[in-house]
């Protein structure tokens, strides 16, 4: 049996996906049912033999309950175009995701719609990437990371851990860990961010 952590949208989005495949994640046969906390059976009740997913994209909740059960337990939900290995443990991967050849990715990662990786990238765990980023090639993100939606990341780039990075950044320099790259779109100009400094470029 399958433990599916979360009943709201995210839950019954899961489901839906089980239904609709005539196996299951674990490659046989198998059922699942929900636990929470706020409508539901708790967390702490899942049986001690159940394989787990967290269906949330709250990463606050995410991390909270993946240190709370043996990393073994969590298993992938892997919807993309092309399943990537190596990966670890408890991601949560969305439709129209591409991975390229010698990426990878560690535990408890949330990766968006319409996300690119591209080829030799290293993603670490406990992320949560916005729809239709764009990883170029040799790209390494740290851990418990926030990136916005339609991130860009030119080629070699190093994001260090703990970093928040805003919607619609380009980022073409590393970034130290714990720092915010904050976008400020102005009408007449476009901009490139460049670590955690904006740099105008031209005029609209």
């Amino acid at each position: 049996m399958i433990a599916i952590i979360g009943n709201g949208k995210g839950g019954q989005l899961i489901a839906h996906y089980f239904n609709n495949k005539k196996d299951s994640i674990l490659g046989e046969s198998c059922g699942f049912e929900f636990f929470d906390d706020f409508k539901g059976t708790p967390i702490k009740k899942i049986p001690d033999g159940y394989k787990l997913i967290i269906s949330s994209s709250n990463m606050s909740f995410r991390r909270e309950v993946f240190t709370k059960f043996n990393r073994e337990r969590f298993i992938n939900v892997d919807r993309s175009n092309n399943p990537m290995q190596p990966m670890g443990v408890g991601n949560l991967i969305f439709p129209n995701v591409h991975f390229d050849c010698f990426s990878e990715i560690g535990d408890n990662n949330v990766i968006s719609n319409g996300t690119i990786i591209n080829h030799h990238c290293k993603v670490g765990s406990g992320n949560l990437f916005g729809p239709g980023c764009l990883l170029s090639g040799s790209v390494i993100i740290g851990n418990n990371c926030t990136i916005g939606s339609g991130v860009i990341f030119e080629p070699n780039v190093v994001i260090g851990d703990n970093v928040t990075i805003a919607s619609g950044s380009v980022i073409v320099n590393g970034i130290v860990s714990c720092s915010a790259v904050m976008a400020i779109k102005k009408l007449e100009s476009s901009s490139v961010y460049q670590g955690n400094r904006t740099i105008k470029t031209r005029k609209k």
